[in-house]
């Protein structure tokens, strides 16, 4: 909890990094474009023991579980050229009685169930 307090006090005043990245988008590409929503998670090798959320993952090159962290990226894919781009990214916690499968559903529903302006 420390790490991330120390982080977040760097940011001041509070962004909200997820509205502002999506209105970039909204004025990138007017017009209702093609587009869907995407989360996917990145592996981050560490070996320390006082790094937050530091447990067993699962790093898709080495095709195995290793330790060190997770950050999950909420994107939005425009389909027409074929890019992605980043809305908001957050580390995985584990939590006491919740899965995983759980914490990034939680964690997607609660940003992609937004409603989109098109200006």
């Amino acid at each position: 909890m420390r790490e991330r307090k120390a982080v977040s006090s760097l940011v001041l005043p509070k962004v909200r990094f997820f509205n502002f990245n999506t209105e970039l988008f909204v004025q990138a590409f007017p017009g209702n474009p093609e587009s869907v929503g995407a989360i996917d998670a990145s592996f981050i090798s560490k070996s320390g023991r006082k790094t937050e959320g530091l447990g067993w993952y699962c790093n898709g090159c080495a095709g195995t579980s290793q330790r060190g962290i997770e950050v999950s990226m909420i994107s939005i894919t425009n389909l027409k050229s074929n890019t992605a781009y980043a809305l908001d990214a957050q580390q995985t916690i584990d939590e006491e009685d919740r899965s995983r499968v759980d914490i990034c559903r939680t964690y997607s529903q609660g940003r992609l169930n937004t409603s989109w302006s098109w200006h």
